[in-house]
């Protein structure tokens, strides 16, 4: 140790094939426990039980960020390929709103193949994603910072576009990027 205090925190990611009601309890359970964060996932079934019951994990964290008081929470992480990252923005705006400043704002490239070919989604090659990944997060970052963004990429465009109320969160909530390779660890 070089002699400074830094502080561990401790956080967990939850299934979603349970029932809501369960959810919230053992969420609140968490909390009380002393954890820092609890996270869900961005996926449409559960990677260990695809035929179980799912539940979507932005709308659930809005419902649970609405159920808990000081635990921090987020989507662990969020798929670039599901969503234009205006919509991921604002749905992180919402979030830090419910949950009064709470979120965390977990992001990732996409990656499972046979998930999006069950939902006709389209997985492009990994130089893509990675690329499209880097513009997503400087768009996300510039929406939830700025009073407007114009952006010009090559996969993603636009002209002026905002995203209200500023965030709870200042200057934005916290990033997460989910980095499985070395070249992704320079987004």
């Amino acid at each position: 140790m070089n002699g400074t205090n830094q502080k561990l925190y401790f956080g967990l990611c939850t299934d979603q094939n349970l029932s809501f009601d369960t959810l919230v309890e053992r969420w609140q359970f968490f909390e009380e426990l002393g954890f820092d964060s609890v996270w869900d996932c961005d996926h449409f079934n559960q990677t260990s039980d695809p035929d179980s019951p799912y539940f979507e994990g932005w709308t659930l964290l809005a419902a649970l960020a609405a159920q808990t008081k000081r635990i921090r929470m987020g989507v662990l992480v969020s798929c670039n390929t599901f969503r234009h990252p205006a919509l991921l923005a604002q749905q992180a705006l919402t979030v830090d709103h419910i949950s009064n400043g709470r979120l965390e704002l977990g992001i990732g490239a996409g990656y499972q193949e046979g998930e999006h070919a069950r939902f006709g989604i389209p997985l492009p090659p990994p130089g893509d994603r990675r690329r499209a990944f880097h513009e997503a997060v400087q768009i996300i970052d510039s929406l939830l910072r700025n009073e407007t963004t114009t952006f010009q990429g090559r996969y993603y465009q636009l002209a002026g576009a905002y995203v209200r109320p500023a965030p709870v969160q200042k200057p934005r909530p916290p990033l997460t990027l989910a980095a499985h390779k070395r070249l992704m660890l320079r987004v």
